[in-house]
């Protein structure tokens, strides 16, 4: 334990470089991936891991301030389908000397041996971002025990007392015939709560209810961001030949939304576009911005008709024409 007096922690330097910008992920952050199984969890840390090492545009949004040196840590797949995968999705990068794989069945970092094997390891290595691919076989305990993940958690302090970042797959919890469906609650994410109380940013990956092709990413928790900039969720789709999850652009979104869905949402006499906008968001897990996007589109090709309120010319509403 280092204690400061006021004045030599004022003046004392720590990590404190963004990784991913806007909050997502920072020198020292833990960053929980989380969602159903077969959603593509593994492709996406590979492709995040990729990113980190390249310095590229994290899903062709968000800023990698430089290349980093990352360890992927797998105990997912076999080596040989593990290396299949790797061939397949760099592809699509630029080649990179900063990126390290490892497939480890054995290694449980909740117990102090092999905690500091891996912490002599980032060493070596000079590690910034490790990768763990999926959490519970890197962990010996319970993980619906809270000391237990507690445990694991404050264990890996060492890991982050070199100023490394952590990203973490897990599992969403399956529904019971107890307690209803896995939707309960703010947090799906299987096990003890404390899973999702010590990171600072938790990613839930789900399949559209919708569309089959494509990915709902939203974010569960952003400690780190700025409240007044904290992304809206994203749609994504899985590109068939390089494997990479790419963003459907907000216009693209809004097309896919059917005027008749948007329509039977509207009545004829004069409604706020706000109420709308939410409903629809809400039913179909779009961001509002694409339900308004479309709605705004519909209102140009004389679908429905808009106009400010009559006592609020803050507000707007909306009625339906054919």
């Amino acid at each position: 334990m280092h204690i400061f007096s006021t004045a030599d922690f004022l003046a004392a330097s720590f990590p404190s470089e963004p990784i991913i910008s806007e909050g997502i992920l920072d020198a020292q952050g833990v960053m929980v991936v989380f969602g159903p199984s077969e959603v593509g969890k593994s492709y996406f840390v590979l492709q995040t891991a990729l990113t980190l090492a390249t310095g590229g545009a994290w899903l062709d949004r968000w800023s990698v301030t430089r290349p980093f040196r990352v360890l992927l840590l797998q105990a997912e797949v076999s080596a040989h389908r593990f290396q299949a995968r790797v061939h397949k999705l760099s592809q699509s990068f630029a080649p990179s000397d900063k990126l390290w794989l490892a497939t480890e069945w054995s290694l449980k970092l909740d117990e102090r041996q092999p905690r500091q094997a891996l912490v002599s390891a980032l060493q070596d290595y000079q590690i910034e971002v490790l990768i763990l691919d999926p959490f519970r076989p890197f962990f010996s305990g319970d993980e619906n025990n809270s000391r237990d993940i507690e445990a694991f958690f404050s264990g890996f302090g060492d890991v982050r007392d070199l100023g490394i970042a952590t990203i973490v797959v897990h599992h969403k919890r399956k529904p019971t015939a107890f307690f209803g469906t896995a939707d309960e609650g703010k947090y799906t994410a299987r096990g003890s709560s404390v899973i999702t109380d010590r990171p600072d940013t938790i990613l839930w990956l789900e399949p559209h209810k919708k569309n089959s092709d494509t990915i709902f990413m939203h974010w569960e928790k952003l400690r780190n961001a700025d409240e007044k900039k904290k992304p809206e969720p994203l749609h994504l789709r899985v590109d068939p030949e390089s494997g990479l999850f790419v963003p459907i652009s907000a216009d693209v979104e809004a097309d896919r939304l059917p005027a008749s869905t948007v329509l039977g949402a509207i009545p004829r006499g004069w409604t706020p576009l706000g109420d709308i906008v939410d409903q629809l968001a809400a039913q179909l897990s779009l961001s509002a911005k694409t339900v308004e996007r479309r709605c705004n589109g519909l209102v140009g090709s004389g679908m429905i008709e808009r106009r400010r309120h009559p006592e609020d010319a803050r507000k707007v509403q909306v009625r339906r024409l054919s």
